[in-house]
C-alpha cells in the first residue's frame, strides 16, 4: 500500500466527491449539494495533507491548510443534516444538545489524556481540540438526524464516530507524540468508510 499511497489516497478521495456529485445531480434537494461541498472540502483537505500533484508546491502550511479544509468540509456535512431536519419538520435541539455535549465531553478527555503534551506547543494543541470540536457537532448533528428519523440514516452517524476516532488518531500521533503501529492505514481505513457512510445516503434513502 505504501508504495502507492498516493494514489490510493488520490482515488479513494476522489471516489467520494464522485458519489457526492453524482448524488446532488439527480437529487432537487439542498441535501446532497451540502453534502458535496463537504465532499470537495475533505478532498482538498486529503491532496493537500498528503501533498497530492500541485497541492505539494502551492502551499507552504500544509498541516493548517488541510485541518482548515476540514472544518469547512465538517461544518457543510453539519448544514446538510441540520438541513435534513428541518426540511422534514424541525431540528430536536434536546437531542442535538445532548449528542454535543456527549461527543464533547468524549473529545475533552481524549484530548486531555492522549494529546495534550508539554512538547507540543499550546496554540497547535488548542487549535487541535476546536477542530476536534467541530467534528464532534457534525458527528452529533448526524446522531440526531437518525435518532429522529431511523432507517438509513444511521450510515452519517456511524461515519460522524469513525470520523471522531480517525482524528483522534491523527491528533494522538501528530500532537500526542504516540506512536500508533500501522497509523497511516488505520487513519484511512476509518477517514474512507466514514466519508462513504455519509457521502452516499442518498443512494438508499429519500434526501
Amino acid at each position: 500500500m505504501y508504495k502507492y499511497s498516493k494514489l490510493i489516497k488520490f482515488a479513494l478521495s476522489s471516489s467520494f466527491v464522485i458519489i457526492a456529485a453524482t448524488c446532488a445531480i439527480t437529487n432537487d434537494s439542498f441535501y446532497p449539494l451540502f453534502i458535496l461541498a463537504g465532499a470537495l472540502l475533505c478532498w482538498h483537505g486529503d491532496m493537500t495533507l498528503s501533498r497530492i500533484g500541485i497541492f505539494d508546491k502551492i502551499y507552504t502550511q500544509h498541516f493548517l491548510i488541510g485541518m482548515l479544509s476540514f472544518v469547512l468540509g465538517h461544518s457543510a456535512y453539519a448544514l446538510a443534516f441540520n438541513y435534513k431536519m428541518s426540511k422534514e419538520g424541525s431540528i430536536s435541539f434536546p437531542i442535538l444538545i445532548i449528542t454535543f455535549l456527549f461527543y464533547s465531553a468524549v473529545t475533552v478527555l481524549l484530548w486531555k489524556i492522549f494529546i495534550w503534551r508539554g512538547d507540543t506547543p499550546p496554540p497547535m494543541r488548542y487549535a487541535a481540540l476546536t477542530y476536534a470540536l467541530v467534528i464532534s457537532y457534525s458527528a452529533s448533528s448526524a446522531l440526531t438526524l437518525f435518532v429522529v428519523y431511523k432507517g438509513f440514516w444511521i450510515m452519517p452517524a456511524i461515519g460522524g464516530v469513525l470520523f471522531m476516532f480517525s482524528d483522534f488518531l491523527i491528533g494522538a500521533n501528530n500532537f500526542g507524540k504516540r506512536k500508533i503501529p500501522r497509523f497511516e492505514f488505520w487513519v484511512w481505513a476509518t477517514y474512507s468508510v466514514a466519508q462513504f457512510l455519509i457521502v452516499s445516503v442518498p443512494v438508499f434513502t429519500r434526501v
